[in-house]
């Protein structure tokens, strides 16, 4: 046999090998008192064919402390008319009690149900306050300091009316503060008493007819107004997500929008405030249904990729998700979902990076499934009638064929990935996944018994909400840091950077990123086996950056901005 060739001096060191069944995920939403059932919306009789469409979205969560304890609470909205939305306060015993009506944020359903809840200090008092979008008016909710919260839509200044499920919040201005972006999705129509019925995307591939995405200047007082000129930003609708990372490496925090029916658009924050349409570094020819916007740096070199969930469901639809690597300058994005294997995942909506094993890379999971109704009829072929319809038809919902019991991409199994040293491995069969089928939407990651293990809040349209429980077997180390900012308090926008465990490792607090889900604001790097934080290093959104280290592994680390 030929010898092998001696690797070459650029080559790196072989990585060890990989722990099977590294960590499991396991359901222990009845063990800790949760029972929110999603309650999906009820359209009239005019709009009964596409019913099931239109109530196919919903289902959100937050997670956030709103009493102020330090430990992590959950939110739940539903989408019907009167219904009740869930908020569960952590008692922190390994168990949590619904205190929404107590609260003041169970009967907000009417005359619109909820959809996109969004927790920040808006006004800089040191508590999260609520921005709630629902089917039509979006609503604003002010946290007391005392367990409860008062509406202040009126006095926000935020008249805004549109169907939206994307929102975030980001320093456009460079203030301090926290302004707020809404992502409508149709253009302006009331569901519930529809005075238009041309309203559905006008194409699959290049709609032109959706929602605005508004930008609103925050004054630090929890008084909003929209932005000159909406800072420039321009898009055809059909936002699903906002993404919110610093993509070019200023210390800005820039946007990107996951468009259905059409492509996706980045804009740089180069403060001012303005904001550059950098959307031609993405080369458009891909999936063209973007739903989830979630950031990482997957090699902890400042280079930030960004997974955007699509559909994949052959012969229908075969882009698949799409995973885009910045490098540094200005050149084109490069996609990498299907290199790194997690392109694949059918009808795909909330995402999510964590490291559940604590061995220094961060893992994937992603939901999946739209409408699971009768396996035997597929929607997919009556939808087809419209592939060669004119624009004006396909916008028209009366023109759409009667949906009725019929199944699209339904019954679909989540996927898990296991990052192996850069590689992603699907493990959904050695997790207590592997039988969730339910029609997935929304993923936030909260760590809520604090052991330093990242857990996976699922909601699920017309179902219960579950809690997956991260359970790692390596016994790997970990820290975790909760950040304390001057102004924002809750330090949105900074940038972590940690060295341990023989890996150089970057997060950023930008909780707001994914579908429809806010996720645990605190930041958690696995350290691997023995592993210590031997160099931290914090970027605040002053522009302030903080050295520290060594620090003790195993616990959260509170750091104060100086």
């Amino acid at each position: 046999a030929a010898p092998k060739p001696a690797p070459s001096p650029e080559a790196p060191e072989p990585a060890p090998p990989p722990v099977k069944d590294a960590f499991d995920l396991v359901d222990v939403t009845a063990q800790v008192g949760l029972r929110f059932t999603h309650k999906k919306g009820i359209y009239p009789a005019a709009l009964a064919n596409i019913g099931p469409w239109l109530a196919s979205i919903g289902a959100a969560s937050a997670v956030t402390d709103f009493d102020g304890d330090g430990r992590m609470d959950l939110y739940f909205t539903s989408t019907a008319t009167g219904s009740l939305n869930s908020l569960y306060r952590n008692n922190g015993d390994g168990t949590f009690s619904d205190v929404a009506a107590k609260a003041g944020l169970a009967d907000v359903n009417t005359p619109q149900g909820s959809l996109r809840p969004l927790f920040f200090d808006f006004d800089l008092d040191g508590d999260p306050d609520l921005v709630l979008t629902t089917q039509y008016c979006t609503r604003v909710f002010r946290n007391k300091g005392d367990g409860t919260f008062e509406e202040t839509t009126a006095a926000a200044g935020i008249a805004h009316c549109g169907l939206a499920y994307a929102s975030n919040a980001l320093d456009l201005d460079g203030d301090g503060d926290l302004d707020l972006v809404i992502g409508d999705y149709f253009p302006q129509v009331d569901l519930q008493v529809p005075s238009r019925f041309d309203f559905m995307q006008n194409s699959l591939t290049t709609a032109d007819n959706g929602g605005e995405v508004l930008l609103y200047e925050n004054d630090g007082t929890g008084r909003f107004k929209p932005f000159k000129d909406n800072l420039g930003v321009k898009t055809d609708g059909w936002a699903q997500a906002v993404g919110v990372w610093d993509v070019d490496g200023d210390g800005r925090s820039d946007l990107y929008l996951a468009v259905d029916y059409n492509n996706d658009h980045l804009y740089l924050n180069k403060g001012g405030p303005r904001l550059v349409d950098a959307s031609s570094r993405l080369e458009n020819k891909y999936s063209r249904n973007g739903m989830n916007s979630e950031f990482a740096d997957l090699e902890g070199d400042g280079r930030p990729s960004v997974y955007v969930t699509h559909i994949y469901e052959p012969p229908y639809k075969l882009g698949g998700n799409t995973l885009w690597t910045f490098d540094k300058g200005l050149g084109p994005a490069r996609e990498r979902a299907k290199d790194l294997g997690v392109a694949a995942c059918g009808w795909a909506w909330g995402a999510k990076f964590a490291d559940f094993d604590s061995d220094g890379f961060q893992d994937l999971v992603v939901t999946n499934g739209y409408i699971s109704q009768n396996p035997d009829k597929n929607y997919w072929y009556r939808m087809s009638v419209l592939a060669a319809a004119s624009r004006a038809v396909m916008a028209d919902a009366r023109n759409w064929p009667p949906i009725e019991d019929y199944s699209m991409s339904g019954f679909q199994r989540k996927c898990v990935y296991r990052n192996v040293a850069g590689h992603f491995e699907l493990v959904t069969h050695e997790t207590g996944m592997k039988e969730d089928v339910g029609d997935g939407r929304g993923l936030a990651v909260v760590d809520p018994f604090d052991e330093g293990s990242p857990s996976l809040l699922a909601t699920y349209i017309g179902g219960p909400a579950r809690l997956w429980r991260a359970v790692p077997k390596a016994g790997n180390a970990w820290v975790g840091f909760k950040l304390l900012g001057k102004r924002p308090r809750d330090a949105w926008g900074a940038a972590v950077t940690v060295t341990g465990g023989g890996r150089v490792q970057r997060r950023e607090v930008e909780p707001g990123n994914s579908f429809m889900s806010q996720s645990d604001p605190r930041l958690l790097f696995g350290l691997g086996p023995g592993g210590k934080a031997e160099d931290v290093t914090v970027r605040w959104p002053s522009g302030k950056v903080q050295k520290l280290g060594p620090l003790a592994a195993g616990r959260y680390h509170t750091l104060q901005e100086p």
